[in-house]
């Protein structure tokens, strides 16, 4: 009994001493926790910023992707606007008049890439690709040659578009099998990358 009256009266001391009078006018005490300085390594920062980095480079490449998409239909629109309007030219590339080159130089030169205008050029522009998407360069070798004979835009399965093959030809959008027949071998080539 004498030990709990002992610890009571160190209690109320000690509440009593730390209560303030009714007149003072004491500011609080505000008990502050210690700042834990983080131990960052180095390492870990550079990590940090090569993961910062690689997020900011794909935001990139994505915004790349919807521009060059956007721009792509733009010019796919224009082109197809010129079926039956625009005839063969050799060696011309406008919609005045435009050979087979001369229509995919102009398509990309919209796109901002420079291609020479020879079909047996183009055929190297980009890289190869198994499944053809909008815009990319249908090019057309005869079986064991190595030069290219034609080229065309591609537009959506087994259809392209493409300068007429012959003087006077039209503009025009065909089918990619029948074009290429049984002697002729079909590569796609992509330049632009788009979504």
């Amino acid at each position: 009994m004498k030990k709990l009256l002992t610890i009571s009266a160190i209690v109320l001391l000690a509440l009593s001493s730390s209560v303030p009078a009714a007149g003072d006018q004491e500011e609080p005490t505000l008990m502050l926790i210690p700042s834990v300085k983080p131990n960052f390594s180095l390492e870990w920062i550079i990590e940090l910023k090569r993961e910062q980095t690689q997020l900011e480079i794909e935001a990139e490449q994505q915004r790349a992707l919807e521009e060059n998409t956007v721009k792509l239909n733009k010019v796919i629109e224009a082109v197809t606007d010129r079926v039956g309007k625009t005839r063969y030219v050799f060696s011309g590339s406008t919609p005045s008049g435009w050979d087979c080159s001369g229509l995919v130089m102009w398509v990309y030169s919209k796109l901002g890439v420079e291609l020479q205008h020879s079909a047996s050029i183009q055929q190297y522009a980009g890289v190869t690709v198994e499944q053809p998407k909008l815009g990319d360069i249908v090019v057309f070798k005869y079986n064991g040659r190595k030069s290219a004979y034609h080229v065309g835009i591609y537009l959506y399965p087994d259809t392209m578009i493409h300068a007429g093959g012959g003087r006077g030809d039209e503009t025009s959008i065909v089918s990619i099998s029948k074009f290429a027949g049984e002697h002729s071998k079909v590569i796609y080539k992509r330049v632009v990358e788009t979504q």
